[in-house]
């Protein structure tokens, strides 16, 4: 498997910052794999791809992740915030830390929708929406997540 690195700017409220971005290659395919390590951002963030998996690893934060076409991948730590998730083709595995609170919504057109906390959500006849609070949602905080045409899992 062949790789090219590249380097890609990407702005989150007033700071801007250049994260790595991978172009991976086999045989017969190629994909975008954008890893945007967050560790260091009191912001809110906005990520958008068109066309890509996007993998983010951050220990704090809060904001959007949108994708046309491409798998999430959340590895977060304290939710600071709102949490929004769309992603038009593309599965969203999210981990949070168990020690936040939320109120969580996720629909889906199919798939499943799987949590660590599924005894505290509502679902609807069909299994494609959820609604619930996890935790006591004292800091008002919210996970919100659609997918068109795959899954979503929440771990802990």
């Amino acid at each position: 498997m062949k790789a090219t690195v590249f380097y890609v700017k990407v702005y989150y409220g007033a700071i801007s910052e250049i994260f790595v971005c991978i172009w991976l290659r086999g045989d017969s395919f190629g994909a975008w794999f954008y890893h945007f390590l967050l560790d260091d951002v009191d912001n809110t963030w906005d990520i958008q791809s068109s066309s890509g998996d996007v993998q983010i690893t951050a220990s704090k934060g809060s904001g959007s992740i949108n994708t046309t076409s491409g798998d999430i991948d959340l590895d977060l730590g304290e939710l600071t915030g709102d949490l929004r998730v769309n992603s038009s083709s593309g599965w969203a595995k999210i981990k949070v830390s168990a020690d936040n609170s939320f109120y969580f919504e996720a629909l889906i057109s199919s798939g499943d929708i799987n949590t660590f906390f599924n005894e505290d959500l509502s679902f609807s006849k069909r299994r494609n929406s959820a609604t619930g609070i996890y935790g006591s949602d004292k800091d008002n905080r919210c996970i919100m997540i659609t997918t068109t045409s795959r899954d979503v899992e929440i771990m802990d």
